[in-house]
Order: structure tokens, then C-alpha cells, then sequence
């Protein structure tokens, strides 16, 4: 579910989708209205308008059969119902059923609806009670193997807050767990994941990210939701809104993996640094796997996408080492001021003339140029996929060597709170350091 990336709305220069020859056939089922059921081009004007039930009267081999008229490339569905079907996935022990119910340049309002289900959540509800009805009938169970949201830019662009993201992403949490159960996965024991495509477009007005500062917060707080950072994807260079039909592949295959890794029981934690310690001009910080940096496939917009900042504004840093799962940034001077913060992907988004704005994408969007050492192929052959560090990440400095202070009230208000897991991270660390 989501806006025009999840439905596979590109650039005019691709009027083509990639996917025509079924993928998996007899593995990856779409309805048989296509991967995007939708009669109508799934943009704003649609968003109201219920999905015709002859579209979803059955399920047929997945591709992307489309008239050369219509502009839309790949939707991120069919390569993440690949990868979760393949070697890192079910390994072919069933079938797997996707299809999109995304309306271009619409709201989380427009799509889901904070109290009253609003139509494209109804269409995918309906979709979902054939797919069980069709599994039924073959004599097999349906489960839920999880929801691929992509959703932010049009919220974004008319200035939505971070408190409006935040309750927006726990009542999208709560219908899922009800969608849930509503095929017999109950959230204590068969959660149904939502994995989120962050969004690395910049608000047109701004150039700040609050829809994906919260999506980063919801993944490490929130249970049964994962996050998989975008702008390392394939997208054409200047403003604008969609990847181009590689960069859905890339991320629709990423997005697959996560899935996996979730239903085998595996790490599914976004990258990131979880605890930062400050000595002198010695920042070293520790993340939740081993990295690398990696200039070749992402434009490094400076420090490798690293900030820092105190009470009295951002940090010169002069240098950034890597040494597997640590990082170790050097600062032009000690802090002076209060509250300071190390944080990822926080700059790097280009300002472009014209009603688009700010750019997206491994050059112009906000970004980081780190990334897991080791990457996995989706599919055998096919390209290796790493971990990127998520975008919009702020972590607080555990400062050595500095008097304890109090923070004011102000900043005590404004401060997030740390979910458990890093509450733990941080007590086990400071044990080790000597700091009961």
C-alpha cells in the first residue's frame, strides 16, 4: 500500500514495465487484473472509487502486462514477492499471492483513514478475503506474509507534523494487526509485519524529512515494523517523486528480503548507530551490524552522510573511520554547547527550481553512503543487496569525562524517549565502560 512508488509510477522516459514474463509461474500469483488491480490509473482522482471485483475474481501467474500508453514501470510487489519466495524466503514451499492497492499523490488519510477504513484500504481487505476464499478452494491456508507501505510525500508537502506522522503509523499498525486476525494471525503470535519503503524525498517547502524521521522512530519502537531505506535506488537525477523502473526492482527486492528475514526468524533491525560515546574530539559510535562505506553507488554528500551538532548548531568533522560494526568520527573542536547528537542522512537533499523541489535518489536525496558489509542476492545471479543506514536517524552522546548536567525543562519535554531495547543497549555499555 502507498502513494505512485508503490504502484510503480515512473518518469516519462520509461513508459514500460520490466516485468512482462511471469517471474515464478505457479509460485507468484497476482489477481487477474494485474500485480495493480485498479480499472482506473491509480492517482488521486481514483482514490475513492472501489476496484471493480471482476479484477480480483481469481489469481493468475504475476507480470506486468501493460499497454506501451500507460506510463508506469515496475511496482516494487513482483521482485518482492521473488525474493521472499526464493532462496532466502519460502525456497518454494508455497505460493505467494501480491498485488497493490497504491493511489498516487494521496494522504494516509485518503488511503487508510484514521478511524473509518477509507476505500483503498477496503479494496485491499476485499482482495484479501478472495485471495483466503481462493487458498480455501486449493486447498490451502492463506497467511499474511506482510504489508510493503510506501507512503509520505504528498503528506509531507502540506506540511504535516511529526506527532501527525507518529499517530498515523500506530493506527496503521493497529489495522493491520486486525487484518490479522481476521485470517488467524494474532499479534502475540503470528504479527503481521509492516516492512516501510522510508521515504528520502525532502518536503518541497523545506528540505526537512519529518515523515521520515518518524518512520525511522516507528522501526525501532514499534513491534512488527521494519524499515528499508530508499535512496540508494536507481532514480533519475533532478526533482522529482518516482525511481525509475530499476530502482523499484532494487528496492522491491530488498523489500522481499526484509520479509523473509522476518517470517525466519532473523535480525530484522534496520541499520544504524544504537550508542554513541564522545571523548575530547573522539566520537565513536556502534552499529547494529558491520559496515563499509560505499561511494560508488551512492554520491557522498559529505562525511559519508554523518553530522553532528550541539546546542550551539552543527560540527565540522574532520574525519571518519570504519572498523566493522564501529565508526569513529573525528570533530574540528570539542563541544561546548548541550544536548549534542550524532546524525545520519540528515543533509545531501538537492534543491531543484520547479514545483517538485528537492531531488531523490543515490545524488540528490537526502542520504548516507554507509552500508552493511555483507549483501545477499535475491534471486541466484542476481545483484548483491546490502543494508543502507537509515536516513533521519539523531542519537544523543554519551559524553566521558563530563560533569553530569541536567537537562531543562524544555528539553526534557522535547527530548523522544528511548524505547526499551535501546535502554538495555545503553546500561550493558555503560557497565562495560565502568559507568554504573
Amino acid at each position: 500500500m502507498g502513494q505512485s512508488n508503490n504502484a510503480g509510477i515512473t518518469s516519462p522516459q520509461e513508459p514500460y514495465a520490466i516485468t512482462k514474463v511471469p517471474p515464478l509461474p505457479g509460485v507468484v500469483l497476482c489477481p487477474n487484473g494485474g500485480t495493480v488491480p485498479h480499472q482506473y490509473f491509480p492517482i488521486v482522482r481514483s482514490v475513492d472509487v472501489p476496484i471493480d471485483p471482476t479484477r480480483y475474481e481469481t489469481f493468475v501467474d504475476a507480470a506486468e502486462a501493460l499497454p506501451s500508453s500507460v506510463i508506469r514501470g515496475e511496482s516494487v510487489c513482483t521482485p518482492a514477492a521473488v525474493a521472499f519466495a526464493g532462496p532466502h524466503g519460502l525456497k518454494g514451499r508455497g505460493q505467494v499471492i501480491v498485488f497493490s492497492v497504491a493511489i498516487g499523490s494521496s494522504t494516509f488519510e485518503q488511503l487508510v483513514g484514521s478511524d473509518e477504513d477509507k476505500q483503498p484500504f477496503v479494496n485491499a481487505v476485499n482482495i484479501l478475503m478472495k485471495a483466503r476464499n481462493f487458498a480455501s478452494k486449493e486447498g490451502k491456508t492463506l497467511k499474511i506474509a506482510g504489508v510493503l507501505w510506501s507512503e509520505g510525500e504528498t503528506s509531507q508537502n502540506l506540511r504535516i507534523s511529526r506527532a501527525e506522522v507518529r499517530s498515523q503509523l500506530q493506527t496503521l499498525r493497529k489495522k493491520v494487526d486486525s487484518l490479522g486476525m481476521e485470517v488467524g494471525q494474532m499479534p502475540s503470535q503470528e504479527r503481521v509485519p509492516i516492512v516501510i519503503a522510508q521515504l528520502s524525498k525532502a518536503a518541497h517547502h523545506s528540505g526537512i524529512g519529518a515523515v521520515a524521521f518518524e518512520q525511522e522512530r516507528a522501526c525501532r519502537e514499534v513491534p512488527g515494523m521494519f524499515l528499508v531505506p530508499t535512496y540508494w535506488a536507481d532514480a533519475p537525477d533532478g526533482a522529482g517523486y518516482h525511481y525509475s523502473s530499476k530502482g523499484q526492482m532494487q528496492l522491491g527486492a530488498a523489500l522481499g528480503l526484509k520479509l523473509a528475514d522476518y517470517w525466519n526468524g532473523a535480525n530484522c533491525t534496520h541499520l544504524y548507530p544504537y550508542y554513541v560515546r564522545r571523548e575530547g574530539e573522539t566520537v565513536t559510535s556502534y552499529w547494529t551490524a558491520n559496515v563499509t562505506s560505499d561511494v560508488s553507488k551512492v554520491f557522498d554528500p559529505g562525511s559519508f552522510g554523518i553530522s553532528y551538532e550541539d546546542s550551539t548548531g552543527r560540527i565540522e568533522i574532520e574525519r571518519v573511520t570504519i572498523e566493522g560494526s564501529t565508526v569513529t568520527i573525528s570533530l574540528s573542536r570539542i563541544p561546548t554547547g548541550r544536548r549534542e547528537q550524532l546524525q545520519i542522512g540528515h543533509f545531501g537533499s538537492v534543491k531543484f527550481e520547479g514545483e517538485e523541489g528537492f531531488g531523490i535518489g543515490p545524488v540528490s536525496g537526502l542520504r548516507s553512503n554507509i552500508r552493511t558489509v555483507k549483501g545477499r542476492r535475491s534471486v541466484p545471479g542476481g545483484p548483491l543487496v546490502y543494508d543502507w543506514a537509515a536516513q533521519k536517524h539523531s542519537i544523543e552522546v554519551d559524553v566521558i569525562g563530563a560533569p553530569a548536567e541536567q537537562p531543562t525543562a524544555s528539553e526534557a519535554a522535547a527530548a523522544p524517549a528511548a524505547d526499551s531495547r535501546t535502554r538495555r543497549w545503553l546500561s550493558s555499555i555503560r557497565q562495560k565502560l565502568g559507568r554504573n
